[in-house]
């Protein structure tokens, strides 16, 4: 799971890639619908960071990676291997 800014609003999405390059952004919430990132508009998606969940006592922690703001394409696939 990624922090991703897409179209300029945060989100928590799971990430496939898909043929031709694209990405399937996947959220865990039923309510949100599959979004189809083509590779001509991977200019609208920033990774801000993995993210990393875990549950202990009831509780949920959250933490992410630091990530750099401009990510190459290479380490953005790089990332999702």
């Amino acid at each position: 799971m990624f922090l991703l800014l897409v179209h300029g609003e945060r989100c928590i999405k799971r990430v496939q890639r898909v043929a031709g390059g694209a990405w399937l952004l996947i959220s865990d919430n039923p309510c949100y619908e599959k979004e189809l990132i083509k590779p001509e508009d991977m200019k609208e998606v920033e990774i801000l960071g993995r993210f990393i969940h875990s549950k202990s006592g009831g509780q949920i922690h959250y933490a992410t990676t630091s990530m750099a703001r401009s990510i190459s394409m290479k380490s953005r696939m790089a990332l999702l291997s």
